[in-house]
């Protein structure tokens, strides 16, 4: 009897998921992408837009990266924008199948949060240390004064160009 009960125990532990994790109900749905832009916000003119999506475009047609936005009100149910991130990542399934070279900047306004996630295929040239300077010297200082699009597209020039670097070094 006793056994019996340390073992459901352990396996009701098993089933219960980490404490960090979003548990996600099960009506819970990403917004469907729509491109390389995707500005549920609507922070980014019509304009500013259509220039980083031929920006993003012309870059996927020659490298294969995608390099895309994503703009939301609310990274509900997450916690964390990094996980909120990858999550997405997972769910568009953003980068090529085969190399996972998708990287993804997310701006939340309202909770004043913003990421750059990406898959392990940009790992191998931009790491996590990198894309946290960008943030800082890059990202933030524009989105503090809500240039938004200024923040977007210089931290685009930076990651093009260390992406660019790296591959050519191959």
């Amino acid at each position: 009897m006793r056994f019996s009960l340390i073992l459901l125990v352990f396996a009701l532990l098993a089933c219960k998921p980490a404490s960090n994790e979003a548990v996600l109900p099960s009506e819970f749905q990403f917004e469907k992408q729509i491109g390389y832009v995707n500005d549920f916000t609507d922070i980014l003119t019509m304009e500013q837009e259509n220039k980083l999506e031929k920006i993003f475009s012309d870059y996927d047609l020659s490298s294969t990266n995608e390099l895309g936005v994503l703009t939301i009100d609310s990274i509900t149910p997450f916690t964390d924008i990094n996980k909120f991130g990858d999550a997405v990542l997972n769910d568009w399934r953003f980068g090529k199948d085969d190399k996972f070279n998708g990287l993804l900047i997310i701006i939340s306004p309202k909770e004043r949060q913003a990421s750059i996630r990406f898959g392990s295929g940009i790992q191998k040239y931009i790491s996590d240390k990198e894309a946290k300077t960008i943030m800082d010297q890059v990202l933030i200082p524009e989105f503090k004064n809500e240039n938004y699009y200024s923040g977007v597209l210089n931290a685009v020039k930076v990651i093009k160009q260390k992406l660019d670097k790296k591959t050519d070094e191959l």
